[in-house]
């Protein structure tokens, strides 16, 4: 956000293509090919949080 205002004001291409570059790493664009964001790209990451887990059990000991 901060690049883009930057090449906004001062019309620099050096931030564009920054701006560009980190959008691109942060949508899988990476060594991993993952994206960062929920629910865009073919490769997401996955964060199994405790809280999460715990509801998964309660719902495996109640479904049967």
């Amino acid at each position: 956000m901060i690049l883009t205002v930057a090449f906004l004001l001062t019309g620099e291409k050096k931030y564009k293509v920054m701006a560009q570059r980190q959008m691109d790493y942060i949508l899988g664009e990476n060594a991993t090919g993952y994206s960062y964001v929920t629910g865009i790209g073919e490769k997401i990451v996955r964060i199994h949080t405790t809280y999460e887990m715990f509801f998964r059990y309660l719902g495996m000991l109640f479904i049967k």
